[in-house]
Formats: C-alpha cells, sequence, structure tokens
C-alpha cells in the first residue's frame, strides 16, 4: 500500500481465506476488475471453450506477468489476452495488481493495469495435498492433486511444484432447465417457399415435432414450424483436465553473480458441447421438381439442424513449454552496479477439434440429388426417418480443425546504481533493453477456410512474424521533505510481416512512453501520491493480417423488422439472440491503441493495525482496435435505407455482414478505489477485517471522434460498485474467515416497451480450519453460503452474467495438505 504507485498484493494466506480455490476465481473477484472476466464456455471457438482472462476497468487490456515476465498470448485472441486458468494456484506465492497504466516500464498491453503473479521462491521439504470442490448444480465436480518440493542450502535453492486438476461439465439444463430457449433451425426442417399470388409460406412436417428429440411446434404469420430446444443439450461450461508443472532454481556461483532459471510446462484438455449444426453459412434450396419436395414451388431457403449427427463437440488442447535462463550480478566499477541478463524461450500449441460439424454443399448436393428426404416426403415413421437422415448425412459430416503455434524468444538485461548521494537529494536508476522475437501461425481445415462449413468459425489464418525492440530507463529521486519523485520512459519499435492470403505485407511502428510518480509523506504516517503515464496496446497478429474469417454475432434486423414492419409477422427472426454470418479480415494499416492515465490518492497508517488507502483513478484510451460492430453496421443501414455491408435474401432478411478491424473507438473512465486493513487482537484470539472497494464514476464509450460519448456506468452488465469483505480469525492451531464480495445493482436494461432494475448481489464464502499436530492442514469451506442466485438478465436465451456472478450455486470445499 505504500509505494508511489497504487498496488493491491493479495498473499497466500489472502487466497486460502478467501473462499476462491483458482487464480482465475481469485482475479475476478478483484473490485478493480470492474465487470468481471471471461471464463470459458462451450460455444465459443478459437480456444475460448477452454480459457479465462481478466479485465481490469473494463477495458480490455491488462498486462498479466508471471514473476514479472510475459506470459503466451491465447491464439484465439491474436496474443492480447491471457490464460489465467492455466496458472496452477499451487505455484502462487502472492499475487500483485498495479493499478495504473504502466506501458512506461511494462510495454504493451498495460493499459488498465498489471497484474503479476509470483510464483514459489524458496521452499523446504515436500507437501501433498487434494482438494475437492462440488457445486449445488448438477456437474461441475473439481478436484485438485499438489506436489510442492523444495531445498535450500547456503548456494541455493531449488523449487519444484505440480498440479493435477480434473473438473466436470456443468450442462445448461442444470442451470436454466429444460426447454428455456428454441431456435428456429431444428432437425425438422423448414422450407420458406413463394406461391403464385407472391405469398410467402413455410412448410414443415409437423407430425414429427412431437417424435423427434427436443422439438415442438411453434408459429408465425407464414405458418407453423418445429422448434428445437438447443438448450436442452448444450454445457455451459466443459469438462476439462490440467496438468501444469514448474521448477525453479538459482544458484551463487561466486559472492557477486548468480545464475537462475525456471521452467514451466502446461498441458490442459477441455471438452464442451454445443447443440448439434444448424446449416446455417450458405442456403439451403430445392426445386420444385424435387422428388422430396412437398410443395409445387421451389423452396428459397430451408432451415435444418443435423441433429441426426449428434451434437456439436469440441476437443482444446492447449500445451505450453517455457524456460527461462539468466545471471543476476554486482560489479563494482566505482559504484556498485547491479545487473541481470536473460534469455527466455516460450512454444506455445494450441489445437481445437469441433466434431459434427456440416459441409454445406454436400448437405445441398444430397438434396439435389434426391438423397435426403428432409421433409420424411416417403412418410416413415419418425425413428426410422431419423435414422435414415442420419445415414444419408454421413458424408456431409465434417470435422473442424483450428490449430495456433507461438515460438517466442526474449533476450532482454538492465543495471541500475546509485548515481547521486547528496545532503539534499539522492538519485538511483535502471536502464535496460529487450529484444523478442515472435512467430506466429494461426490456421484452420480448408473446409471451414472456405466458407462452407456451417457450426464452426474459421478462415482467420494467420501467418506472421514480429520483431520488438525495446529501451527503457526508471529514475527515483529522493529530494527534501520527504519527497520521491519517479520518472520512467520506454521506447517499443516494431517490425512485422505477415500473409494475408493474398499477399505478404509487412508493418512497422513504434512508441515512447512516460510515466511519472511523485510521493509525499507529511507525517510518518501519512503518504501522498500521484501517477501520470502514458500506455498502448500494439495491434495482435489476427488483427493485422489474419486472412478472411466468418462467425455468427447476435443482433436484431432493425431494417427488416422494425423499418419494414416485419416484427410481428417473424418474431422467431425479429430478437437481440438471431445470429448472423459475419465475415472479418485483418487490417495491415492498424496502429498501436494509446492511454492516458493519472492516479491520485493518500495511504493512511491511523494506528500501527489500521490502515486505510483511498484514490481516484482516471483513463482515457484512444484509436481503440475494434471490429466494425455489427449492431452500428444494421444501425447505419437502417438509418440511410441501404448498405453495402449487407447483403439480403429474398425473403429480405440478413444472409451475410461484411465486417473488419479498424482503429475507431474512444473509452473514458474514472473512479474511485477504496482499501482498509485493520488487525485487532484479542484475548479470544486475533481478527483481522479488510475491505476492497472500487466505484466508478463514469464508463464512457463513443464508436468515433465525430460520435458523443454514451456512460455505461450503473447499467446493466457494468456494475459501478464493486467490493470485497473479509473478516478472518486465528487462534493456536485453528483459523475462520468469512468473505463477502458485493457486486452493485444496475439500471435500464430495456426488455420490450419495459425497463428493469439488476439488483445488487452479495455472496458469502465461509472457510475454517485446523493445523493438526502431524504438520497437515485441514480446511473446510462453503462458498456461496447462502446460495444466492445470480440476478436474471433479459438479454440472450441464458439471462445471466456468469462473467459477473457465481452460477453454481452453495459450493462444498474440503482441503488437506501434508508437509513432510
Amino acid at each position: 500500500m505504500e509505494t508511489a504507485s497504487p498496488v493491491t498484493i493479495i498473499t497466500r494466506a489472502d487466497i486460502e481465506l478467501s473462499g476462491n480455490t483458482s487464480v482465475e476465481d481469485v482475479l475476478n473477484n478483484v473490485a478493480a476488475n470492474s465487470f468481471g472476466s471471461w471464463r470459458g464456455k462451450s460455444g465459443y471457438g478459437s480456444g475460448y471453450s477452454g480459457t479465462s482472462s481478466v479485465d481490469l476497468r473494463g477495458l480490455g487490456a491488462t498486462l498479466v506477468l508471471l514473476d514479472g515476465r510475459r506470459l503466451p498470448g491465447t491464439g484465439g485472441s491474436g496474443g492480447s489476452e491471457y490464460d489465467t486458468s492455466s496458472i496452477p494456484l499451487a505455484i502462487v506465492d502472492r499475487i500483485e495488481i498495479l493499478r495504473d497504466g504502466a506501458s512506461a516500464i511494462y510495454g504493451s498491453d498495460a493499459v488498465a493495469g498489471v497484474v503479476n503473479i509470483i510464483t514459489k521462491k524458496e521452499f523446504d521439504g515436500v507437501t501433498l495435498s487434494v482438494q475437492t470442490e462440488s457445486p449445488d448444480v448438477d456437474g461441475g465436480l473439481t478436484t485438485r492433486y499438489e506436489l510442492s518440493a523444495g531445498a535450500t542450502g547456503e548456494r541455493g535453492s531449488l523449487v519444484f511444484v505440480a498440479q493435477h486438476e480434473d473438473q466436470n461439465e456443468i450442462t445448461d439444463a442444470a442451470i436454466y432447465g429444460k426447454d428455456a430457449a428454441f431456435s428456429s433451425y431444428s432437425p425438422v426442417a423448414r422450407g420458406t417457399y413463394t406461391d403464385d399470388a407472391g405469398d410467402s409460406h413455410y412448410y414443415a412436417n409437423m407430425d414429427l415435432c412431437g417424435a423427434t428429440p427436443n422439438t415442438g411446434a411453434l408459429s408465425s404469420s407464414l405458418g407453423d414450424y418445429c422448434g428445437y430446444a438447443y438448450g436442452n443439450v448444450t454445457w455451459l461450461y466443459g469438462s476439462s483436465t490440467k496438468d501444469n508443472v514448474l521448477s525453479k532454481f538459482t544458484y551463487s556461483l561466486t559472492d557477486d553473480l548468480t545464475l537462475k532459471g525456471r521452467v514451466s510446462a502446461i498441458k490442459n484438455e477441455t471438452w464442451s458441447r454445443y447443440a448439434p449444426t444448424p446449416v446455417s453459412t450458405t442456403t439451403l434450396t430445392m426445386d420444385a421438381d424435387n422428388p422430396n419436395n412437398p410443395t409445387d414451388y421451389d423452396i428459397s431457403s430451408i432451415a435444418f439442424r443435423t441433429a441426426q449427427l449428434g451434437n456439436r463437440d469440441t476437443k482444446y488442447d492447449t500445451s505450453v513449454i517455457d524456460y527461462v535462463v539468466g545471471l543476476d550480478g554486482t560489479t563494482d566499477i566505482g559504484k556498485s552496479v547491479d545487473w541481470n541478463v536473460n534469455y527466455q524461450h516460450t512454444t506455445s500449441t494450441e489445437t481445437t477439434h469441433n466434431y459434427n460439424l456440416t459441409n454445406d454443399t454436400a448437405v445441398q448436393t444430397l438434396i439435389d440429388d434426391g438423397d435426403l428426404d428432409i421433409f420424411n416426403v416417403a412418410g416413415e415413421s419418425a425413428s426410422d426417418w431419423y435414422s435414415d437422415l442420419d445415414d444419408a448425412l454421413t458424408d456431409a459430416n465434417h470435422t473442424g480443425i483450428w490449430e495456433v503455434d507461438q515460438v517466442r524468444d526474449i533476450f532482454d538485461g538492465s543495471a541500475s546504481t546509485d548515481l547521486y548521494t547528496g545532503d539534499m537529494f539522492t538519485l538511483s536508476g535502471v536502464v535496460g533493453a529487450e529484444y523478442e522475437h515472435l512467430k506466429f501461425i494461426q490456421k484452420s481445415d480448408p473446409e471451414s477456410g472456405a466458407g462452407f462449413v456451417s457450426g464452426g468459425s474459421g478462415g482467420d489464418d494467420v501467418d506472421a512474424k514480429r520483431d520488438r525492440t525495446s529501451f527503457y530507463a526508471e529514475f527515483v529521486f529522493q529530494l527534501p521533505y520527504n519527497i520521491e519523485l519517479d520518472t520512467a520512459i520506454r521506447n517499443d519499435d516494431y517490425k512485422l510481416s505477415g500473409n494475408t492470403g493474398d499477399e505478404v505485407v509487412s508493418s512497422s511502428f513504434s512508441d515512447t512512453t512516460h510515466r511519472v510518480a511523485l510521493s509525499y509523506r507529511p507525517t510518518d504516517s501519512l503518504l501522498l501520491r500521484a501517477t501520470w503515464g502514458e500506455a498502448f496496446r500494439a495491434p495482435t497478429m489476427s488483427e493485422l493480417y489474419s486472412s478472411r474469417s466468418f462467425s455468427f454475432p447476435n443482433a436484431y434486423d432493425t431494417l427488416y423488422c422494425d423499418v419494414e414492419g416485419n416484427a410481428s409477422s417473424n418474431p422467431n427472426y425479429c430478437q437481440n439472440t438471431q445470429q448472423h454470418l459475419t465475415w472479418y479480415g485483418g487490417n495491415p494499416d492498424l496502429q498501436p491503441e494509446t492511454s492516458d492515465s493519472y492516479t491520485l490518492g493518500f495511504v493512511w497508517n491511523i494506528t500501527q493495525d489500521l490502515s486505510w488507502e483511498l484514490g481516484y483513478w482516471s483513463i482515457k484510451y484512444d484509436n481503440k482496435v475494434e471490429d466494425l460492430d455489427v449492431d452500428d453496421i444494421i444501425a447505419l443501414e437502417a438509418a440511410t435505407g441501404s448498405s453495402s455491408n449487407i447483403t439480403r435474401g429474398a425473403d429480405g432478411t440478413i444472409t451475410s455482414i461484411q465486417s473488419g478491424y479498424v482503429n475507431l473507438s474512444t473509452y473514458q473512465t474514472s473512479g474511485y478505489d477504496m482499501k482498509v486493513n485493520y488487525k485487532i487482537p484479542t484475548s479470544i484470539g486475533d481478527f483481522g477485517v479488510s475491505l476492497d472497494a472500487s466505484y466508478i464514476d463514469e464508463w464512457k464509450y463513443k464508436a468515433s471522434d465525430s460520435d458523443p460519448y454514451t456512460d455505461y456506468a450503473g447499467q446493466t452488465g457494468y456494475p459501478d460498485l464493486r467490493a470485497n469483505l473479509g473478516v478472518d480469525w486465528s487462534m493456536d492451531d485453528y483459523f475462520a474467515s468469512l468473505y463477502f464480495s458485493y457486486i452493485g445493482d444496475q439500471d435500464n436494461e430495456l426488455y420490450g416497451d419495459s425497463y428493469y432494475k439488476i439488483p445488487s448481489y452479495t455472496k458469502t464464502n465461509l472457510t475454517a480450519g485446523y493445523h493438526t499436530p502431524w504438520n497437515g492442514k485441514v480446511t473446510l469451506g462453503i462458498a456461496n453460503l447462502f446460495n444466492r442466485d445470480a440476478p436474471a438478465q433479459y438479454a440472450g436465451w441464458r439471462g445471466i452474467d456468469d462473467n459477473l456472478y457465481d452460477i453454481g450455486g452453495r459450493t462444498l470445499q474440503f482441503r488437506y495438505e501434508q508437509k513432510f
């Protein structure tokens, strides 16, 4: 708390008393993590089904370090996000969070702050532990096994930590119940045709609805059809197996020279499940003379889900090997200079297999050849028809493959010394340099990349490399009257090249960032501080060089539904959850995102046992790289009557949208952080109280310079207040804690013609434990003690923001640890 910069330190003891049992859960509950963090869930490609991330201040630009060194970024984010779920809690000694822009010290991505995960440094002996968690909902059982071993001698130390974790899936039905939502794409096909009078109609074999699994009758002005209850078969969170090992060593070669190193290996496997594939990337049709056409007209579009092939199961594998070796030394050149040189090598591989996707071209060929009786014109029983379609669709079954390979080499070094010592002030400084080479390859299977496979995503292939050269310096002035001035400057120079599919394109840019921090101690117990800093985020390899790809974002079709008045006649299409085929591509002309931030605050040690920190922060984030937002593209079309970015079918609905990356938007956010620590020794044990709170005064966004700001603070998904209150107790070999996590209410969620208020939410964790006489430790916990349900929202079929809230219900926890 007593540095010039605002830093939150979460110790291992804090983590164990909080009831949070993983690194991603710890970070997700930090008050400065304003709007929650991504947690891997089914239905998302590019590795997002099996990764988690942290998002300080809700700005999407948080740098994560391991022992002060960069983690490899996830492939799906192009390297800009960091998988916090890949870091085993077993290796963590503490977590430090710098709540300030710090690119002048750390380089790219440190816009909203820096998370530095510090691993165990010295350890003697062997510790074995086992931990289980069982939530109230069906599924989600988690078991972890940990091994820690180490030795410390006169000349060095060695630490080895390993963790194995198994976690079971949690289905959507376990959370939301059966038949929570229906899709117009079902295994009972629906065809659209136009009669001689020019009127459009739906055709569906309604006799099959009740006899086909998870289907039910729906209706519209165009006719009845069968919908599919996709939530009955999907998983919210996948099942996973994670294996992690880390080893660190230090060895004193001489009194002034130390060899150090770290080796870590990660291997994770996640299985997720989404509903059977809707054939939606291309439009299926059927000619009037087709023997399987139940009408006398050409069928212009067919909505069909290939449930006969089975659910879309996805296997996501990731493996990372990372090692660092370096020398720390001290050299006397008239002054004592501390220096270090390091080399880091990282290889990271991610592979996703998407099973039971559908080759649209093969399905269309089966229809045209009369081999796919999609409407059961033959009049078979439902079971025979379903089985025959399963056999016929075998040739259309497709396994999508997505792979990312990253190879990174970093050379760095620094030197620090006291530059001047005088009666009035002292000056200390550090200078350093880094060189990084990164090779980034991302590819999907050719069929998915060609854009005729439904049920997945693909085509955003990247083959690129990047060289970064950085120089930095930091100087600390100790001035009279207990004033300290800390200044930093850093220059990062990037040279990149990538194959966009048509040609090899080169890019280059550089950024120089500055930082100033000032602290003043008017009394021994009071520290006043202020910081100003610049930060930036370099465009990712995917944003710069990805080839043409597609996805299916949700958006409401304003032109068709409202302007043209089709909302009542086609209500299933006219909703916010309607997905649209959208094409994306990289932009080699992108420039870095930039930000300015400042903080102002104080730390007051009121007594030896009571301290209070209060600070104000403000961040302006410019030139943000964004996809051209689908909602914005649709809104512009509705306002002007046409859009070259949107293609529509014969019935007027959207068939595809063209999007891409641009430097466009600006964010402006500010707020207050407060932290209180109070220790209370008594005759019945030592009590501790800690409060960590963050209030957002504004969180404003505008899509371009010409647009006005929109302030989202306090609205749905953007709570303006988050706070954590911990009360702990210890006496002799016993300890216990209550930990309260609070998320403020949110206003103004529009649903239909009404506004709804999302109430505040408090989650309570109870933890208690005992240190045994035989060097063991037993810990029992109940997370979400009062089984609080996450508040309902109205946007999206799931209706709960699981990035913010606990959806597992009351969770029983047990941990046993044995030291030898």
